[in-house]
């Protein structure tokens, strides 16, 4: 019992601390013990002006949200609804400024928004698809500005659906599954055009609310290999009950099963996305795809039971929870709420979650020319980890004499992680923004949510609940900066060499 009030006390202090969060973060330093390095925060609340709630995309440098549902509220022209047909966008995620009240298509929810480069033309514009308005519908709007909406004139040849997924891979906008049950997969270049080609033989079962994102793996990492492919993932959604089996589609449409059974629990409702942080990690081992929330019903379980879970992977295949709920809460601080004036510590479904970037003080890339010491994979806009950037330069390349096996050398140690940067003045440039992810909205058991929760550096250094493996600091932009005898993304691998001199 005395746990659980610790565990309840440590919530609602930390909600505080959230929500008095600036846009900027904290910077920390090298001195930070291990102790407080696991304290820091993953995800920080962000204060919220205006309206927002679902779908998203990114789009024109900006997050947009369209339609979904919310709790009941009065149109300009007095009607009481709970669905939405309105049109908001935000340059932070903080400010959200309306542009349309009431768009020209039907209030709807379960839609998706996808910002896609129609071959027609070959202008970048928003997609809105299908959803329930309030039968599934067909129908898809686009606009090249957010404020303009006009319906496609081609009749698509798909059923109505909703809770379906839209990815857009190798050139082309596909529509994956939905309500009612279904697993059709239809693909075009045009949806001006109207061309749509359905897949055959899909070897994945039917599922709404599955969660999909178009993402790119570094093959053959360990060999020094640089090489890219892009794959479709498809994983989990819910039939009779929710799954948590995951699927790679390739360029030819090959589906392939990498999991029957993955290690996160089995959900629907939940956001699977494509996150490049540019830290050095996902740099060379390519970027990761991250889970995030979601939940079960079904089969007995009557009501949503919510997760508030983070998990990462590279390639599909395998997959490594970032937080961790051992303390009997989680480490994910999205996961917290406010609900009757008390502080409750939840998961969370149905909620969006998009890839962007929040404003820091000052960060250090490495410069466009710089490649790694093999020439396999190029450093470019790779995050330089610096503890206090604002107070201290990235420290240069450096000779030192090093015992590796029994062969004593020298060499030259990049602590910049630039390696090699040919033909450039300099080895860095200085920038004011770095990515991050940001959770928008969503629903807590059955109320409804419009908080949004940005990621910091520890979401990105953080696996299992511990930051940096314990022997490591934090630094802006979620790299790890290791102990002298540690190395790796989370500085979880011994050095394979001792430095002599220092």
């Amino acid at each position: 019992m005395g746990d659980s009030r610790a565990a309840r006390a440590w919530c609602v202090a930390l909600l505080a601390v959230l929500l008095a969060a600036t846009n900027t973060g904290t910077e920390l330093s090298c001195n930070e013990t291990s102790a407080m390095q696991d304290s820091i925060a993953r995800w920080k609340a962000v204060p919220v002006s205006g309206s927002m709630f679902s779908r998203d995309s990114v789009f024109k440098g900006e997050i947009w949200m369209v339609g979904g549902v919310s709790t009941s509220y009065y149109t300009k022209r007095l009607e009481k609804t709970t669905t939405r047909s309105d049109v908001v966008h935000s340059k932070d995620g903080s400010t959200w400024v309306e542009m349309l009240e009431e768009a020209p298509f039907r209030r709807r929810y379960g839609h998706s928004l996808t910002a896609f480069t129609d071959q027609s033309d070959g202008g970048e514009c928003l997609l809105l698809i299908g959803g329930f308005s309030p039968e599934p519908a067909t129908d898809i709007w686009m606009s090249t500005t957010g404020e303009s909406w006009t319906e496609t004139s081609v009749a698509t040849p798909w059923a109505g659906r909703g809770y379906h997924c839209t990815v857009v891979f190798v050139g082309r906008l596909w529509v994956l599954g939905g309500s009612p049950m279904n697993n059709d997969v239809w693909s075009t270049a045009s949806v001006v055009e109207g061309s749509w080609t359905q897949q055959q033989n899909v070897p994945w079962t039917p599922r709404a609310a599955h969660a999909c994102a178009a993402h790119t793996v570094v093959t053959n990492v360990t060999l020094g290999d640089a090489s890219r492919e892009q794959f479709v993932f498809l994983m989990g959604g819910w039939r009779e009950t929710s799954l948590n089996d995951v699927w790679r589609m390739d360029a030819a449409g090959t589906w392939t099963l990498l999991a029957e059974a993955a290690p996160w629990k089995k959900r629907a409702w939940h956001s699977v996305v494509s996150f490049d942080s540019r830290a050095k990690g996902d740099v060379e081992l390519g970027p990761r795809l991250w889970l995030i929330g979601g939940g079960t019903v079904g089969r007995g379980i009557t009501k949503m039971f919510p997760y508030s879970d983070v998990w990462f992977s590279r390639n599909g295949s395998e997959w490594h929870e970032a937080s961790s709920d051992a303390s009997g809460i989680s480490t994910a601080e999205w996961s917290m709420v406010s609900m009757r004036e008390k502080s409750v510590c939840t998961g969370k479904w149905g909620h969006a979650v998009v890839a962007f970037e929040r404003s820091v003080t000052r960060a250090y890339y490495c410069s466009p020319a710089c490649v790694t010491r093999s020439n396999t994979t190029s450093l470019a806009n790779q995050l330089i980890p610096v503890c206090s950037p604002t107070k201290f330069l990235p420290d240069a390349p450096v000779l030192r004499t090093i015992l590796r096996g029994n062969s004593v050398s020298t060499v030259t140690l990049y602590p910049d992680g630039c390696e090699l940067c040919p033909g450039e003045s300099s080895r860095y440039v200085n920038a004011t923004k770095v990515p991050s992810l940001f959770v928008i909205a969503g629903n807590v058991g059955a109320q409804k949510v419009k908080d949004v929760f940005r990621s910091e550096d520890g979401m990105l250094c953080e696996k299992d609940g511990v930051i940096c493996s314990g022997v490591g600091v934090c630094t802006q932009g979620g790299s790890c900066l290791c102990n002298a005898d540690k190395r790796g993304a989370f500085c979880e691998s011994e050095l394979d060499y001792t430095i002599l001199d220092t």
